[in-house]
């Protein structure tokens, strides 16, 4: 096997350990029941090799949230998929009350193909879709120069936003410096 193929899969191991931790630090070491569903022997003796965690306390963790949330939340984030609850259970919960709509939340009844969303995004792609969606955000910012908002010289500093620039949209896209990375570097 080349170096660099084993040195990737080992960095995914590793990435996906770290995740299966984080996970388990948070909802505590899983019940031999809540993995069964796991279908790699391997993995899921892993998992219960691992040493006992508790679950943490919500409550602790978020001590000014709001009870309703707090149940939602356990209800959400449980180990076992079978155990949590499904998408129409949480829109139906009450701590959700106030956004559900029934008559607003249309239910695919057969896949649907979003392959419209598989474009390859390079650096000026991406800041093409960044400044189409700020313009139909902030409409007032659609007569800017594009290029001058979005390019700059090897030798400045990702300041694009002076005078030259669109004034109007300097508090909509350059008030954040990653945004403004993105744009201008």
């Amino acid at each position: 096997m080349p170096i660099l193929i084993f040195i990737r899969r080992c960095v995914l191991l590793c990435f996906s350990l770290f995740q299966l931790h984080l996970i388990i630090d948070t909802l505590g070491t899983p019940s031999y029941e809540d993995t069964e569903y796991i279908a790699s022997e391997k993995a899921k003796a892993y998992i219960r090799s691992l040493p006992y965690k508790k679950r943490v306390n919500w409550r602790a963790m978020y001590p000014n949230a709001p009870e309703l949330a707090l149940d939602l939340l356990e209800k959400m984030l449980t180990f076992a998929p079978e155990k949590r609850i499904t998408v129409d259970e949480a829109l139906a919960h009450p701590y959700l009350k106030l956004l559900h709509d029934p008559l607003d939340e249309p239910v695919a009844h057969a896949p649907f193909d979003v392959d419209f969303e598989n474009i390859p995004l390079n650096k000026e792609a991406l800041r093409a879709l960044l400044w189409d969606e700020t313009c139909q955000m902030h409409p007032e910012v659609r007569g800017a120069n594009y290029h001058h908002a979005t390019t700059v010289h090897s030798t400045q500093q990702p300041t694009c936003c002076g005078s030259q620039c669109f004034a109007s949209a300097h508090a909509v896209l350059f008030s954040h410096d990653a945004l403004s990375v993105i744009l201008c570097s």
